[in-house]
């Protein structure tokens, strides 16, 4: 009986089978790669989506969790409420402002978010009442006083009680360094008010520090007031004298609220 030899073979066959298996190999990986891919960019995709899509939704989320980790906390229901009206759900703003004020009836935060939901909700006798308790209590900041006043003097701007405004605009640069927005709207109640003399002041001081403020510019235009007088309201030092020019511009102080 003749002996059967035995030829050692390749481990993947010959080269065909070899380069055939390398390429499945390759789309193998390819295929895997995507896969993996596509999970990945998916999870983030919808982390994306269902993660806050803006500050005020990022806000609203912390203010959110900052009354989960502490339900008692009147300063988280005072937050959550102004992230609420934020966002435009005055009645959420409203039930939590109404939470903070229980927790904490002697701060001004509470009843000053409260004002702003009543606001939002559209009851401006609520909502004045709430910004004027505020206004009354101690212990806050300067900045938080001004916030306040400012916003009930828009407050009486729209309910037409232009005196009023004038006074609460006046108590909030009385609590801070003057601030642009809130001397154009003085002036604005100055003009709503008939004091056409206080209100031309108030918009040629604010071009004296704003000199591209374009709401005061238009308000002088329509009141008739000269080029050359907003020219030189938006440059006084280019106007002045060769002595005074020398002379260093005062800064920004304080008004004493009215």
């Amino acid at each position: 009986m003749s002996q059967l030899s035995y030829t050692a073979r390749p481990r993947y066959g010959t080269g065909w089978a070899r380069l055939l298996y390398v390429m499945a190999l390759i789309v193998l990986i390819g295929v895997s790669l995507f896969t993996v891919g596509r999970v990945f960019l998916g999870a983030r995709a919808d982390k994306a989506t269902t993660g806050p899509r803006s500050v005020e939704e990022r806000l609203l989320q912390d203010a959110y969790e900052a009354v989960s980790q502490d339900p008692a906390s009147a300063k988280a229901r005072w937050e959550l409420s102004l992230a609420l009206s934020t966002v435009g759900d005055h009645e959420g703003a409203r039930k939590e402002a109404e939470n903070a004020v229980r927790a904490d009836k002697g701060s001004v935060e509470p009843y000053y978010a409260l004002g702003i939901a009543y606001r939002g909700l559209g009851d401006l006798e609520r909502a004045e009442k709430a910004l004027v308790k505020a206004a009354s209590l101690p212990g806050s900041f300067g900045e938080t006083y001004r916030e306040v006043y400012y916003d009930l003097g828009e407050l009486r701007m729209k309910r037409e009680d232009y005196k009023g405004a004038v006074e609460a605009f006046e108590s909030a640069l009385g609590n801070g360094p003057e601030a642009t927005y809130v001397v154009v709207s003085l002036a604005d109640a100055y003009q709503r008010s008939g004091n056409k003399k206080r209100a031309k002041e108030e918009y040629l001081a604010v071009l004296g520090y704003d000199p591209e403020n374009v709401r005061a510019a238009e308000a002088l235009e329509s009141m008739g007031v000269s080029d050359a007088e907003i020219e030189k309201a938006r440059n006084p030092i280019a106007h002045q004298p060769a002595a005074e020019a020398k002379k260093k511009p005062s800064s920004g102080k304080k008004r004493t609220s009215k």
